[in-house]
Order: structure tokens, then C-alpha cells, then sequence
């Protein structure tokens, strides 16, 4: 059999360069292939992550709003509820409780701004000795904390007698949950013991 000295062919100062671009595509191939199949499993890992801390939040503030319900039972139960019994609640309630508790629990009231010396009245007959009502720029309605828990919290202590209504944002939720007798929630707020 004789032998084929490619190199005389036309066609074969090609081959190197053919060879190359071959390589070179299927290299190109693979890059943008792996590239497109990572993206879709990034994107995915994304979705499942966004799902799960969905679900995560969801189950968060359907926890805050039943222990809100079970605020608003106890006050609808014992309206006159003092700050011992409402500390030996908040006790209870975090005894393993699923949903973790806010950082504070509380209770207020409402009072046209005219009434708000009522309020400090309301607290003091509660056990809450450290009422302060502010601030005093007046307004129509005063909306004062007269009860929190953790007691021991002395940041919690100061908070009695601040008022809820006098910030938009609060004000805005206490009025719409108000009207609609429902839970609302807010954006983010600075707690007054902050």
C-alpha cells in the first residue's frame, strides 16, 4: 500500500486551522452550555431559597399575630389585667411557645388627647409605676403603653407611657387595624426602648 504525503494536498495548510476551530467550538459549546445549565440551577437555588424564607416569614408573623391574639384575648378577658398577671401571662406564653416572642409585649390605651392624665391614672393602678406620658405635643387621641413585658427589662419600664399614636407609622397601623378590627402590620419601627 502506498503512502498519502498529506502535505502535498491543497487542503492541508487547512487541517491545523480546521482542527483548531473545531476544538475552539466545541470548547465555546461547552462554556456557554455549563455557563446556561449553571445559571438555570443558580436560578433555582434562588427560587427554592426565596420559597423557603417565604414559607420561614410567613410562619414568623402568623406566630406574632396569634400571640397578638392572645394579647387581645387577655385583655378582652380581664380588662383590668395589672402588671403581675400580665407578666405571669407573658411567662406562660413563652414557655414552649413555637413562634418566638417579640421582643416586647404590651398593652395600650386610647384616650382623647383631653383625658391623657387618665392614662397615667391607668397605669399607676396597674403596677406600672414609671408612667411618663410623651411626647406632649397634643394631638387628637393619646395612646399611651401602660403595660410591657419583660418587667426586668428596665428599657421596657420606660417605655410605659409613650405614645403610640404620635408616630405616623404606628399611627397608620393602630388606626387601619382599628377600623378594619384586624391584625396589621407595619414596616419597620424603632422601639422607644432603642
Amino acid at each position: 500500500m502506498a503512502r498519502v504525503n498529506v502535505a502535498r494536498r491543497p487542503w492541508a495548510k487547512f487541517l491545523p486551522w480546521a482542527v483548531l476551530l473545531v476544538c475552539l467550538a466545541t470548547t465555546a459549546s461547552l462554556y456557554f452550555g455549563i455557563g446556561r445549565t449553571r445559571a438555570r440551577r443558580n436560578g433555582e437555588l434562588f427560587d427554592q431559597s426565596i420559597a423557603r424564607l417565604t414559607k420561614e416569614l410567613k410562619t414568623a408573623v402568623r406566630g406574632q399575630i396569634g400571640v397578638l391574639h392572645a394579647v387581645s384575648g387577655v385583655y378582652a378577658t380581664k380588662p383590668d389585667i395589672n402588671r403581675k398577671d400580665f407578666g405571669e401571662f407573658y411567662r406562660e406564653l413563652s414557655i414552649g411557645n413555637d413562634a418566638k416572642l417579640s421582643t416586647v409585649l404590651g398593652i395600650s390605651l386610647a384616650r382623647p388627647w383631653s383625658q391623657r392624665a387618665d392614662l397615667r391614672m391607668e397605669a399607676k393602678k396597674r403596677g406600672a409605676t414609671t408612667f411618663k406620658f410623651r411626647p406632649l405635643e397634643p394631638r387628637e387621641e393619646a395612646h399611651a403603653i401602660i403595660l410591657a413585658e419583660p418587667w426586668s427589662n428596665t428599657a421596657n419600664q420606660a417605655a410605659i407611657g409613650y405614645d403610640m399614636h404620635s408616630e405616623p407609622i404606628r399611627k397608620k397601623a393602630i388606626d387601619r387595624s382599628r377600623q378594619l378590627r384586624k391584625t396589621t402590620v407595619t414596616s419597620k419601627v424603632n422601639l422607644i426602648q432603642d
